[in-house]
């Protein structure tokens, strides 16, 4: 049978498939061939991490910078006509980054895609706020901010409404200056 001709499959969700979601929304690229599926990153231990979460036996080699990069890039390729086509059943297509939307997943996965997008896209910022005052004595806030990134608006939008729903947590958005 040809491979464009292969039934669709659904795919059972788990943490490390939600995961490799999340890194594959950020980092990853569906090609127009309707078949090939490309995830690249600086970062060569979350390409074994997405490959060992698939169980992928493809290699990863380095790739192309463009010239602003100061870190070498690698990639992992691979093929997989039905994990593709289900790709697109839940959100995820060929020049997706400022045209993103929702991503169909489910809540009790939701948290693994997160951390996926975190790892992809995303940073986390701890430091100390000191605060004094005449009237108060001098304390600390420790304070914690995590950022995820999209040149989605809608995307980074459903991100922030899912955070909040599942487990009541505000978020701000901003807009970096082009």
């Amino acid at each position: 049978m040809p491979q464009h001709r292969l039934p669709e499959k659904n795919f059972n969700w788990t943490p490390e498939l939600a995961y490799t979601i999340g890194l594959l929304t950020t980092d990853g690229n569906l090609s127009k061939d309707g078949r090939h599926i490309t995830i690249r990153s600086s970062d060569i231990q979350l390409l074994n991490t997405f490959k060992k979460c698939l169980k992928l036996k493809n290699k990863i080699v380095q790739s192309k910078n463009d010239t602003l990069a100061k870190k070498p890039c690698y990639r992992l390729q691979f093929s997989n006509v039905q994990f593709y086509k289900w790709l697109l059943k839940i959100g995820i297509f060929p020049n997706k980054t400022y045209t993103i939307k929702f991503l169909k997943i489910p809540d009790k996965y939701f948290k693994d895609f997160l951390r996926g997008h975190l790892d992809g896209d995303g940073s986390i910022k701890v430091y100390k706020d000191y605060y004094n005052t005449f009237k108060h004595p001098a304390y600390i806030y420790n304070r914690l901010f995590v950022t995820f990134i999209s040149a989605s608006e809608i995307h980074i939008k459903w991100i922030r409404n899912n955070i909040f729903r599942l487990i009541s947590l505000k978020g701000h958005l901003w807009k970096s200056k082009p």
